[in-house]
């Protein structure tokens, strides 16, 4: 294992580089998955909602519920979860394309260090 002070400050501003990415892909990779979690919330809610035979339903605002026309809710459910599915692909275009720079820049320290240790020998 290579000691920190003798690793070049090139390989060090890398290796700091790689770990900002890596932190920012576990974030972008925490919204996908919350927002994949609402988009299954939502499409439990649609079915149930097209399931039922209620003309109104009642719908949580902050901490109220206020009874609404079942079309209505529907119609705001179906918005939202299309909403969500163009976000969610939004984020996974994010998702990979921090996953492509986190490959080739671990590639690039690879080969440079890859490099200096044929140097050294």
């Amino acid at each position: 294992m290579l000691l920190l002070a003798s690793i070049p400050p090139e390989i060090q501003q890398l290796i700091a580089q790689l770990e900002q990415l890596r932190q920012q892909y576990q974030i972008v990779q925490s919204q996908r998955l919350t927002l994949e979690s609402r988009q299954s919330e939502l499409k439990n809610a649609i079915s149930e909602l097209e399931s039922s035979e209620e003309k109104f339903v009642y719908k949580s605002i902050g901490a109220i519920l206020v009874k609404r026309p079942k079309d209505k809710v529907l119609l705001e459910l179906k918005e939202e979860l299309e909403l969500i599915g163009v976000r969610i692909n939004a984020v996974k275009k994010q998702e990979q394309s921090l996953m492509d720079k986190i490959k080739a820049l671990e590639s690039k320290i690879k080969s440079i260090v890859g490099a200096q240790r044929n140097v050294t020998q």
